[in-house]
């Protein structure tokens, strides 16, 4: 299984949105994120994520969403986290982001959907953001032996 973490980075009525540079999502938008390092805290791994693809440091504030994506090969499940701005300047890495903006739902809506990455699930996404979805963090349970 794939676990995938994205923050929605809000700031006022917008997010921000990454363009992505690498070769199976190119020029596709999305929000940031990615696959979750080996034995990766869910937490630090959307604060990575969102570090390494806009530059900011950012403070987790909820669980937007919690989605499933099954494909041919295998199972994939992405956290969408809430985030807000604590720091930093819009910086990224133009080999794997071709640019990042902020926009509002009704920006997104009017977008044609062919330029977005898994739409329907953006679209969820763009959904829970309008209705202000903000779960607890403390919902995400750790269980086993720490390693």
């Amino acid at each position: 299984m794939n676990v995938i973490v994205s923050v929605c980075i809000q700031e006022e009525d917008k997010f921000l949105m990454v363009q992505e540079g690498c070769p199976k999502a190119y020029g596709l938008w999305n929000l940031p994120g990615g696959h979750l390092d080996e034995k990766e805290d869910l937490l630090e791994g959307a604060m990575r994520e969102a570090k390494e693809e806009t530059g900011l440091d950012i403070e987790i504030t909820g669980v937007l969403s919690i989605q499933r994506n099954i494909k041919s090969y295998t199972n994939i499940v992405r956290i969408v986290f809430n985030a807000k701005k604590i720091g930093g300047e819009i910086a990224f890495d133009e080999d794997e982001i071709l640019a990042v903006k902020w926009v509002t739902p009704e920006e997104i809506e009017q977008m044609d959907k062919s330029i977005l990455r898994e739409a329907d699930l953006f679209l969820d996404c763009v959904e829970d953001f309008k209705k202000q979805r903000n779960y607890p963090i403390d919902i995400i349970k750790s269980f086993g032996e720490e390693v």
